[in-house]
């Protein structure tokens, strides 16, 4: 098979060791469970444009990908957990095949990482999805807060090849737990799909769906049916040069500024902490006060029964929150 870069990135036998163990290591991780792209991933991390790969659906619509991996630069990645709950182990300067992070979609709409299951560190979000449950709110006001997973991979896609490297990212749930069980049929153990000279095509079917009704209704494409064909060409080290630094893109904020971005804490307020107002609440303060003053002195004791009823509702939200 052709070589399609020339070397310029050494890639030790260690480093393609490594990665074949990290790759069976997150395969053999099944799906189980232990325990907007720019919100999430800053691009000017990258020293070029990012280029995203958008999944194909319907009949004849099949998406053959090449995954990429790319060396791993930040000291923290090896204590970040993934969907299974366990450390990624992966070291500085040694290969991954993608990042797989949990999140939180705020009501804005951004997205941004989840400290908890990330790091088990404190997280604001997590916290208030307790509190609501415990609350005893419906439903449909927690769940949309609870944390999600994605992954993001380096890809070049074999039916247009010239656009280089682009960055495909899907939920954990419609295209990683497919390709991991795709991976794992492999007649002598772990198929190696995304190694760089012993790697094989993504061949990927997508089916378009979607949850939700009117204004609510999200669409998406589900890859659950995956295989693997013969790559025509393979890559040497040179094309770790032209991925993208994935886990240098990750934004990891602090505690404190989830819960600012969460809560909307005032700037010299002690966040994640809740010492402080949010401003919500506050808000949420001044405006019985503004209309209980009226209604005393216009209908005095005449009414005294409706304060009562208003005011016991509003007392045990503010207590709750």
């Amino acid at each position: 098979m052709k070589k399609l870069f020339k070397k310029k990135v050494s890639v030790t036998d260690d480093m393609k060791a490594d990665l074949k163990r990290r790759t069976e290591e997150t395969v053999s991780d099944g799906e189980g469970f232990g325990g907007g792209k720019t919100s999430v991933l800053d691009t000017t991390a990258s020293k070029r444009p990012v280029k995203w790969y958008k999944v194909k659906s319907g009949k004849g619509n099949k998406n053959h990908l090449n995954i990429i991996p790319y060396i791993v630069r930040s000291d923290w990645y090896e204590k970040m957990k993934n969907h299974s709950n366990r450390p990624t182990g992966v070291k500085v300067g040694k290969l991954d095949y993608k990042l797989e992070i949990p999140f939180h979609r705020l009501p804005t709409g951004q997205l941004i990482l989840c400290l908890n299951f990330a790091f088990g560190k404190s997280c604001a979000i997590c916290e208030e999805v307790k509190n609501m449950q415990g609350r005893g709110e419906k439903e449909s006001k927690w769940k949309p807060l609870q944390t999600k997973w994605k992954c993001y991979y380096n890809i070049i896609d074999v039916d247009e090849p010239d656009k280089g490297v682009q960055i495909f990212d899907s939920s954990f749930y419609l295209f990683e737990k497919y390709l991991k069980a795709e991976a794992q049929s492999g007649k002598d153990g772990v198929i190696p799909f995304c190694s760089l000279d012993e790697g094989m095509v993504v061949v990927a079917r997508g089916k378009l769906k979607s949850i939700g009704e009117g204004k609510r209704q999200n669409e998406f494409v589900e890859c659950d049916d995956i295989e693997f064909g013969e790559r025509k060409e393979q890559y040497d080290s040179s094309i770790l040069s032209k991925v993208y630094p994935l886990d240098k893109m990750l934004i990891v904020p602090t505690p404190e500024q989830v819960a600012e971005d969460f809560f909307g804490y005032e700037e010299g307020e002690e966040m994640g902490k809740k010492k402080g107002k949010k401003k919500h609440e506050e808000e949420d303060e001044v405006k019985p006060k503004k209309k209980k003053k009226p209604v005393e002195e216009e209908e005095e004791e005449e009414e005294e029964v409706k304060p009562k009823k208003k005011k016991k509702p509003v007392e045990e939200e503010e207590e709750e929150e």
